[in-house]
């Protein structure tokens, strides 16, 4: 349900500009927050060396 109301806020020939833009903003997020887990564990199991 929730992905089905992302897609609508996200369409831009359903939802206002306002509505769209927020809708955007929710799966830009949601998308980016996978690659920063997987970066942040990288980190914590190799370590950081950088001096």
């Amino acid at each position: 349900m929730l992905s089905i109301s992302c897609a609508v806020m996200a369409a831009r020939n359903v939802a206002p500009l306002p509505v769209y833009r927020f809708g955007r903003a929710v799966i830009i997020i949601l998308r980016s927050v996978h690659p920063v887990i997987v970066a942040i564990l990288s980190v914590a199991a190799v370590g950081c060396v950088a001096q």
